[in-house]
């Protein structure tokens, strides 16, 4: 993702595919949807558009963590 996009697309996408997998059949899957929903929030971005410091760890967002959970997710 280039500096300077849109960073709600990405960040909403990612948290309503967790909330789309918090309503799963799957014990499993609804934990570990729950499990990441909280490094997310704290992982938010700080401005409307990428590349400004992360919430929680001051890498530029999407920092390494959301960019494995949007990975993981697929």
């Amino acid at each position: 993702m280039n500096k300077g996009e849109l960073a709600a697309p990405l960040y909403l996408g990612i948290l309503g595919k967790l909330n789309a997998l918090r309503s799963s059949d799957s014990q499993h899957v609804v934990a570990t949807a729950e499990m990441w929903r909280p490094v997310v929030e704290r992982h938010q971005p700080t401005s409307e558009l990428t590349g400004f410091p992360c919430a929680a760890c001051g890498e530029p967002w999407p920092c390494s963590m959301i960019v494995d959970v949007a990975r993981a997710l697929g």
